[in-house]
């Protein structure tokens, strides 16, 4: 029944973000991190173009879709860099479309560049069902089959930073972030019939923690290894925190790699340098949970980065992005 479902949506709301379902979650984020860390923004050498496209759980009605899409730029005046990020994401009867400004201030060592950023827009929350029942009329409910529609606008503001080290082929060596998103706990009163439930119908933070590592097997070929690791937690007691981990192999204009997603699924990856600007990654996750019964519950995913040329500077790669040469005066 509505006034029910109303009643239990900040439950639902909270126990899907707090296990990343909302918009913070693809299985490619080691091409998407300015999704995770608003400390990422600016750290290409030239205009990056970013897109995802996510179809989750492809066979189960009111899955999550997501398409989010991203610019951002090094700014040498501002000493770091600047984004924007556009994002909509379909959950069920709930969707949320949103955009964020993002700055992040650059400090560069001899060993690496240590980045600190700040993301701040506007979420709009909406609520579109049809509610289908039998049985006698409830006047709290309304008529069978009626529709509800219903939409809230709310602040979203996001910290993070992260750390590149570089070795001595000015490739990064390593990269670690930490970031929180939903730092003001977002109210999502406005959507419910009932004001008492307010106290549960805030969005929790969440916490991301990301980090990668370059094993290098023939520089000279851009052969190398890749392990990264994606960590999330809202540091409640009734989600555990979620864990995936990738292994990536990078040989010349081609990735293959391999994802676990803990208690949840395992992926397939492969990405292409189409040219010197262009990438495409695609992947497909078999769930293993209970929603991956009978063949259901596949997932598939599709990035694209696209570098453009930023002011005076030298003509940004591709590769420059995926081997991490992020510092200035290091393009060749």
């Amino acid at each position: 029944m509505r006034k029910i479902f109303l009643l239990l949506l900040p439950l639902f709301v909270c126990s899907f973000s707090a296990i990343g379902q909302i918009y913070v979650q693809n299985t490619q984020y080691n091409f998407s991190r300015f999704l995770y860390n608003p400390a990422a923004v600016g750290d290409a050498p030239g205009i990056r173009l970013n897109s995802v496209a996510r179809l989750q759980w492809v066979d189960i009605p009111g899955a999550p879709n997501l398409a989010s899409f991203s610019i951002d730029a090094p700014s040498e005046v501002l000493a770091g860099g600047v984004g924007v990020h556009i994002m909509r994401d379909e959950l069920g009867p709930l969707s949320t479309t949103g955009i964020n400004l993002a700055y992040a201030f650059h400090t560069e060592f001899d060993f690496g560049t240590l980045n600190i950023g700040v993301m701040g827009g506007i979420l709009q929350k909406s609520l579109n069902a049809v509610w289908e029942y039998k049985g006698m009329i409830d006047p709290l409910i309304g008529p069978a089959n009626g529709v509800y529609n219903e939409a809230i606008l709310t602040p979203d503001v996001s910290f993070g930073v992260m750390y590149n080290h570089y070795g001595a082929s000015e490739f990064s060596r390593f990269y670690v972030g930490i970031a929180g998103h939903n730092l003001l706990e977002p109210s999502i009163e406005g959507l419910l019939l009932d004001a008492g439930a307010a106290s549960l119908s805030r969005v929790p933070r969440s916490f991301y923690l990301m980090g990668g590592y370059r094993i290098d097997l023939d520089p000279n070929e851009r052969n190398y290894l890749q392990p990264t690791l994606l960590v999330r937690t809202d540091f409640s007691q009734v989600t555990a925190p979620q864990i995936d981990a990738s292994l990536y192999w990078h040989y010349k204009v081609m990735t293959f790699g391999l994802g676990y997603r803990h208690k949840d699924s395992f992926s397939g990856i492969v990405g292409f340098e189409l040219s010197d600007r262009l990438f495409a990654g695609y992947s497909y996750d078999y769930t293993i949970s209970a929603l991956g019964g009978n063949g259901q519950g596949a997932s598939h995913e599709l990035v694209l980065t696209y570098i453009l040329q930023s002011g005076n500077r030298s003509p940004g790669k591709i590769t420059d992005i995926l081997d991490g040469r992020t510092r200035k005066g290091t393009n060749e």
